[in-house]
């Protein structure tokens, strides 16, 4: 066995490492074979025939049993594949035929499934129990019942202590089938077929394997201790080989390698990065800066895997590669032209690892979740059209202005109440949770306070504008109405919602009777106990009414002491005492009756009402909801371009960028007295700028020089970043800045040498760039750092000509 491409810094040559294959490495290889690749899942099927009933006269179904409608639906589930000779999943079916010749089967890039369908597996005469085929339907957790019996199929009818999720099909009018969902109490609830749903024949086989692939993952989640993903246990494996390749058979000797690449060999150090001429730079800037963007900074070990975690990731060759964010292609490289000591805008996320450095982080001070999350995506879908980004920034000049000071910062107090309110409004259609309550009572105050307070603003930009649409009458109602009905303090103690005092006349008169009940039973204990000539207690149960409890350990001991108690029926026992039905508590149950029952119907009547009333406003929320969270993100804008001393941009549509003192937003925010700005002028090809015309008309190119750490790289990075800042509808970190409209955004750092990698630093640049300007046009920004690292000053001109 041997490790491929290992390519050193100095000299970029590849060695043929040849690897001792020792017994751990044998075995780290023959569990990686062992673990899928994808995510695998078994599903029993089950056919119930009309008047079938117990387990045994299902498990016999055989193919010609079967209706024509279900053999439709297996079809649709999958497709079927031959156990004799498939390679995939079968679900742990045998492939000698004793299991069947063929079963149902589904994947995608991610999931293999395979169906247990029983009357495709053999039917064993000998048997009547059919044991064999048990052995696999009862260790399935999700059972999938298509019943055309009379009846609702039990969830106990195949024994075991498997089948937490049973999702019953039953035909019902030609083309529509009726769903009933089964799964254990401790299961959360998971789709997309409910119970009680009516589902159309076209949709039911995918809706019927999704259900079932959820209930699978949602059975594991919940009721497998330390599940592990199989993507993740392969990544592990895989880390350890990697291990063995890269670090156990190769012998490190300094002088042969660059210096930052001897020191990750020899102290187990996961970044590798060589600053300027080849010289190592140990710094955390250094290190973040050269890392790639998806990369995890991890501290030194002792294990020689963990060295390695990094040449992974540099492995996968991210020096360039691109993605669509909104109607935009961007081109995203390493942080170094991304322009940050942090990560920035990836697909996985924003500041994924090192948030607290990213541009995104640097931008937020909303004051709501969902106005957090708005802003995400607006910095993770910048705009295109000169419209939409001069409405943003028109919105954000407003909020910024002195004369609105005091209104930003009730604004801002104001979106700090408001909490999540979507999920409810989905959630409520349903159920009534007392959090939702609290966050839509919370919620409606809010945008009415909003309201007033753009209002009270005057003229105000459209984006603003639009919350003053909305009839803050209604939420004014809706959040009294909520007020009123809940009492939440009680709420918070019974843990359920409580109807508030003087809602309904009804409850009120059930609570009054219920709080009196103390005296009831008194008096009742003491009717029965002269009665029965025994100490007697008067009890009551929801549902089961009025008993009388007698302490038994009096008398069980003495014989004869127990007393007569003509006219009492026993209900039940324990150890200790025994419940009767008696005259007293059969007058009881008639008055005062069930009272507590009682109460909670008449409330529930009362909270379906505001259920529904809120229910039929759930569109005017959302909408709402959209329009507060705008607002939050706008409010952030602003307070980050006054805090920082931002300018708004003017937005070009011929393509030039002018940036006069331009600065780097993450430095310095870090270095605020000791940063030195930066002037930057692109013409584009019509531009008017003062600029442009002293300098002779369009230059397309601007190439940075100077000695190193003098700053060349920060400028590249912040130039781009304030392009970007543009494109979002923020302000941007210059005195005064002229952005032409981008429609594409493609960047470069220094090329990472890696012993993962093999080809050189060269070829690794002009690979990327080749990419690069495969995509780019005439409103792209491109940005290269350092390319063409290692070459002579004249073949690297003749590159950057060509």
């Amino acid at each position: 066995m041997y490790c491929n491409g290992l390519e050193l810094v100095k000299g970029a040559t590849n060695y043929m490492v040849p690897l001792k294959l020792t017994e751990s490495l044998k075995r780290e290889i023959r569990s990686l074979n062992r673990t899928h690749a994808c995510e695998t899942i078994k599903i029993a099927l089950l056919y119930v025939a009309p008047g079938q009933w117990s387990e045994a006269e299902i498990l016999s179904n055989t193919p010609s049993d079967t209706s024509l409608s279900y053999r439709n639906f297996v079809q649709s589930l999958g497709w079927p594949v031959p156990l004799a000779t498939f390679g995939g999943f079968t679900g742990k079916l045998e492939r000698d035929g004793s299991d069947g010749a063929t079963c149902p089967y589904f994947s995608d890039e991610g999931i293999e499934v395979a169906f247990h369908e029983v009357t495709s597996m053999p039917t064993s005469a000998d048997d009547p129990r059919q044991l064999k085929k048990k052995r696999h339907i009862g260790n399935d957790h999700v059972h999938i019942i298509w019943n055309e019996s009379n009846h609702n199929y039990r969830p106990e009818t195949i024994s075991g202590d498997f089948g937490n999720v049973q999702i019953q099909i039953r035909p019902l009018e030609p083309g529509e089938y009726g769903i009933g969902i089964y799964h254990e109490s401790r299961l959360k609830p998971f789709g997309p077929l409910t119970n009680g749903m009516v589902v159309s024949a076209s949709a039911l086989p995918d809706a019927a394997r999704a259900t079932a692939i959820n209930g699978h993952r949602r059975v594991l989640q919940t009721l497998v201790k330390a599940y592990t993903h199989p993507f993740v246990i392969r990544q592990e494996m895989i880390n350890r080989i990697i291990g063995f390749c890269i670090l156990a058979s190769v012998c490190i000797k300094e002088g042969e390698f660059g210096a930052a690449v001897y020191d990750m060999l020899t102290n187990t150090l996961s970044v590798v990065g060589v600053e300027g001429g080849g010289s190592a730079d140990s710094s955390l800037n250094a290190v973040i800066n050269q890392a790639a963007p998806d990369a995890v900074l991890y501290p030194k070990s002792g294990s020689a895997a963990d060295a390695t975690k990094l040449a992974l990731s540099e492995a996968v060759d991210e020096d360039e590669f691109d993605f669509v964010l909104g109607q935009h292609r961007i081109a995203q490289t390493t942080t170094a032209a991304a322009g940050s000591a942090g990560t920035q805008p990836s697909e996985e996320g924003i500041g994924k690892y090192h948030e607290a450095m990213s541009l995104f982080t640097l931008m937020d001070r909303t004051k709501s979740a969902a106005g957090r999350e708005m802003l995400r995506r607006w910095v993770l879908c910048p705009l295109q059209t000169l419209p939409e980004i001069t409405e943003r920034l028109d919105a954000v000049e407003a909020l910024q202005e002195a004369r609105h000071a005091g209104a930003l910062a009730d604004i801002q107090k104001a979106l700090s109440s408001t909490r999540p309110v979507r999920t409810a409004c989905i959630r409520i259609q349903t159920e009534l949770h007392l959090t939702d309550m609290e966050a839509l009572a919370q919620f409606a105050h809010a945008i009415v306070k909003l309201h007033q307070l753009v209002a009270s603003m005057g003229s105000v930009p459209k984006l603003l504008r639009e919350l003053l649409a909305l009839d803050q009458s209604v939420f004014a109602e809706l959040g009294c109405m909520i007020i009123d009905t809940v009492d939440f303090d009680t709420s918070r103690t019974e843990e359920r919602v409580v109807v508030a005092p003087c809602v309904n006349s009804q409850v009120d008169y059930l609570r009054d009777r219920f709080e009196r009940l103390d005296d009831v039973l008194d008096v009742a204990s003491a009717d029965m106990e002269q009665a029965a000539g025994v100490p007697v207690i008067a009890v009551y149960f929801p549902q089961l009414g009025f008993l009388s409890s007698i302490d038994t350990s009096r008398f069980l001991c003495t014989p004869g002491a127990e007393p007569r108690l003509d006219g009492w029926v026993l209900r039940f026992q324990t150890d200790k005492q025994r419940y009767y039905k008696n005259r007293i508590t059969k007058a009881l149950d008639e008055s005062p009756g069930d009272v507590f029952s009682q109460l909670h119907d008449a409330e529930a009547e009362v909270l379906v009402e505001l259920q529904g009333r809120i229910s039929a406003r759930r569109l005017e929320i959302v909408r709402a909801a959209e329009l507060a969270a705008r607002i939050d993100c706008l409010q952030s804008l602003a307070a980050v371009a006054a805090a920082h001393r931002y300018c708004r941009p003017q937005i070009d549509e011929g393509g030039c960028h002018h940036i006069i003192q331009g600065r780097h937003p993450i430095i310095e925010s870090y270095l605020p007295s000791d940063f030195i700005p930066n002037d930057v002028h692109l013409p584009g090809e019509q531009c008017v700028h003062e600029d442009a015309q002293a300098r002779g008309g369009a230059k397309r190119t601007l190439v940075i020089v100077g000695p190193n750490a003098s700053g060349k790289s920060v400028l590249a990075r912040q130039t781009a970043l304030a392009v970007y800042m543009a494109h979002v509808g923020s302000y941007v970190p210059a005195t005064s800045a002229t952005i032409g409209l981008t429609d594409h955004i493609a960047a470069m750092g220094r090329a990472t040498e890696s012993l993962a990698h093999r080809q050189s630093a060269l070829s690794s640049d002009i690979r990327a760039v080749a990419g690069i300007l495969e995509h780019a046009g005439r409103g792209s920004l491109v940005v290269l750092d350092e390319f063409g690292r290692g070459t002579t000053p004249i073949d690297g001109t003749s590159l950057l000509g060509a």
